[in-house]
């Protein structure tokens, strides 16, 4: 009964030490910081208590993206595509769009200087980005004038300018509040959208 109790002390222990271990990572990966040594100085534990749990930095990043991913939450596609006025929904897709991409924003600079050499890393990423495709097809509805290949295009457009990499570089290098880049956010998807579906044959006139 003794040995038994210690045993599930010591797994408690472990679990604790390893979830304060990934919340320090966590932390410190927002400032771009990865090395094991501050990561250990962060959690309070000695680097080599840091390996024994991780035994490399990619086991970290799976670890930090894992736990994020859990904690993260995700707006509903179906929810907003359920949303049958159009300018209503646009505005929503907008606003879930910039929520996320507020609550990641710590990891998406680190994702882009270390996704060639972590999976875990460039996969986070790689979701973000699916998912903001995600949102340009809620934003463009139904409407379809029979032009795959230019619903492609401004699906693209749309997912490049409500992704995370956009939305750093507001943030971060023009120094916009998140509420400033929804503010200037809604109105030019607005107008991909009315390009979209009400003069779907503009550009190609225009070509």
């Amino acid at each position: 009964m003794g040995r038994q109790y210690r045993s599930k002390l010591r797994e408690e222990r472990a679990r604790q030490t390893r979830l304060e271990i990934v919340k320090a990572a966590m932390k410190l990966h927002g400032r771009g910081i990865t090395e094991i040594e501050a990561l250990a100085d962060e959690a309070g534990v000695s680097p080599s208590t840091v390996r024994k749990h991780f035994p490399t930095k990619e086991d970290i990043f799976t670890a930090c993206t894992e736990h994020f991913g859990q904690t993260l939450r995700i707006p509903s596609l179906e929810e907003l595509a359920a949303i049958e006025d159009d300018e209503e929904r646009i505005k929503r897709a907008v606003i879930e769009a910039v929520e996320l991409n507020e609550a990641t924003l710590p990891y998406v600079w680190l994702a882009v200087k270390l996704g060639d050499e972590s999976p875990a890393l460039r996969n986070s990423l790689g979701m973000s980005e699916s998912f903001a495709r995600g949102i340009a097809n809620v934003i463009l509805g139904h409407s379809h004038d029979g032009d795959d290949e230019m619903r492609e295009k401004a699906i693209g457009f749309l997912a490049g300018l409500i992704g995370p990499l956009t939305y750093r570089a507001l943030r971060v290098t023009s120094a916009l509040s998140p509420d400033e880049i929804r503010d200037y956010l809604i109105p030019v998807v607005r107008n991909v959208y009315q390009r979209e579906t009400h003069n779907p044959g503009t550009q190609r006139a225009e070509e």
